[in-house]
This record gives structure tokens, C-alpha cells and sequence, in this order.
């Protein structure tokens, strides 16, 4: 657990740090415009330099702090096939990986500032003004832009509905040449061993570290999500997509030939954990 959670932690270090290499760039640019602004093209490249910091910055403090609060009673993984001691390995490469970086950054922070300090000539001027204007401008949007992010990703993401026994999820994929068609996929509680609730940052460890390259899933989900969308089956048994949408939560759905990862648009998943829960005592009674 200890090397996932370091493995999470240490790729918003590698971002933090990759922030401050453009950032640090953009300011030297500014103060010494007449040799780095000199046309449209830098003017461009230093604005994006900016914004690819900020940005940075943000995608940092969310891998550090997810990786900071990671469960581990999320990322168990009771399957011991070849895939899963392959996404085992993969932890101390990632490890490795995290040092070369660190190595990499470092070495381009020595040699790029050596370089431009023996050119810039400091001053305070027009440029930096504006680059100070960008960095004000952008933590005053940035909540409300990924609060907008938020609400049209809910268009784009399944999402599910509770049933007596069971759930129904509209897995929200687009046909092409029916953009009316619906994809719903039905599971009862009954044929569910495990549901768990991940954070997205949880949700990229638990199939990197734990699930790993699994080939038989791949297939799987390639195979049935064929038939399916032919209408030969009425579900998947294979439906895992990696979140990518920050601040949604992922639900991880497990069964005798079952395996769902997703995230979705709900906003308070405990509604289904609750009713999952309840389902199984009230078998076991």
C-alpha cells in the first residue's frame, strides 16, 4: 500500500515540480522581453508557458492530496493472476521512473537557468505586470471553470439509478448513427460479491497497481461491449474505463463474471453502498 500511495504522491511531486520549471521559464522571459518577446510566436509560447504552469499546479495538489488520503481497503484485488503480479512489478517501476524524473527536471531547471541568467537583465516591466494579471485572473476562474467542467462532464459520464434488487446504469456511450439510442446495463445485488466507492486518483492506482495489464479483461470488455452494442447480449461482463474527471467518484462493481469500474455523474454515491449492504444482510439472514 505504502508504494502505491508513494507511486500517487510522487507523480504530483513530479507535476509540482514540472509547474515551477515553466513558470520560472515564463518569468524569466518577462523580465528580459527584448530578447525572448520579440514576436508573436514567443509572445504566444510565454502565455502558454504560463497557463501549462498554473495548470500544472492544480493536477499537483490533486494527485498529492488523493494519493495523501488513498484507502487501502479500496485498492485490495483478490485476483492473483499473471496481470496482477505484473501490476505489482509495475509499482517498483514506477518508483524508479519517479527518480529518473526528478533527475530530468532537475537537470533542465540547472542548465536552462544557468543558461538564461548569464543573458536576462532584469526589470520590472509591462510583461511581468501581465504575467502576474494571468496568475490573478486564473485563480479567481478556476473554480468556476472546473465547476462548469463538472456539470457538462455529467452529460458525457454514466450514471446510475437504484432498483429494489439492484442497479441500473446508463452506461451514457454515443451511437453514432442513433444518437437517441440509450445503453442501460441492469445487475442485480445477488449477482454482486464486492462494491466499493473509489476517488478518481484511487480509481487510476486500483487498475495500474492492482489490476494491471489484464489481457483476459481486455478481451472481455472488447468482445461483450461488440455484441452488446449489436444487441446479441443485455450486458458487458467487462466494463472498466480509468476516470479522468476530477472531483468525480468511481464505483467499482465486482461478480462471479463481473467486473465494472467506472466513474459516474452521481453526485452522493452512499445511497448505493447502503442498499447493497442491506441487500446482503438481509440474505444472510
Amino acid at each position: 500500500m505504502e508504494k502505491i500511495r508513494f507511486n500517487a504522491i510522487g507523480m504530483g511531486v513530479v507535476a509540482f515540480l514540472i509547474s515551477i520549471l515553466f513558470f520560472s521559464l515564463a518569468v524569466f522571459f518577462s523580465m528580459n522581453p527584448a530578447k525572448f518577446l520579440v514576436d508573436s510566436k514567443s509572445y504566444f509560447t510565454w502565455v502558454i508557458f504560463i497557463l501549462f504552469s498554473l495548470i500544472a499546479l492544480d493536477v499537483s495538489f490533486v494527485q498529492i492530496t488523493g494519493g495523501i488520503k488513498m484507502r487501502e481497503s479500496n485498492l485490495e484485488y483478490k485476483d492473483k493472476s499473471i496481470w496482477a503480479k505484473m501490476a505489482f512489478a509495475n509499482q517498483y517501476l514506477n518508483i524508479a521512473s519517479f527518480f529518473v524524473g526528478l533527475a530530468v527536471i532537475f537537470t533542465l531547471f540547472y542548465f536552462s537557468s544557468k543558461a538564461l541568467l548569464k543573458q536576462v537583465v532584469f526589470s520590472f516591466n509591462i510583461y511581468f505586470l501581465i504575467l502576474i494579471l494571468i496568475c490573478v485572473i486564473y485563480s479567481v476562474v478556476r473554480i468556476p471553470i472546473r465547476n462548469v467542467i463538472s456539470r457538462l462532464s455529467k452529460k458525457t459520464i454514466p450514471s446510475y439509478t437504484l432498483e429494489k434488487d439492484g442497479i441500473i446504469i446508463n452506461l451514457n456511450m454515443k451511437n453514432l448513427t442513433d444518437l437517441s439510442k440509450k445503453y442501460i446495463v441492469k445487475i442485480g445485488f445477488k449477482e454482486i460479491d464486492e462494491i466499493k466507492v473509489l476517488s478518481m486518483v484511487e480509481a487510476q492506482a486500483f487498475m495500474k497497481y492492482k489490476v494491471g495489464p489484464d489481457v483476459d479483461l481486455v478481451i472481455k470488455q472488447t468482445k461483450d461491449l461488440y455484441n452488446y452494442t449489436k444487441g446479441k447480449i443485455s450486458r458487458p461482463r467487462v466494463y472498466a474505463v480509468v476516470p479522468d474527471v476530477i472531483g468525480k467518484k468511481s464505483i467499482f462493481i465486482q461478480g462471479k463474471d463481473l467486473f465494472y469500474l467506472i466513474a459516474v455523474a452521481n453526485e452522493d454515491i452512499s445511497d448505493l453502498v447502503k442498499a447493497f449492504n442491506d441487500f446482503k444482510k438481509k440474505k444472510s439472514k
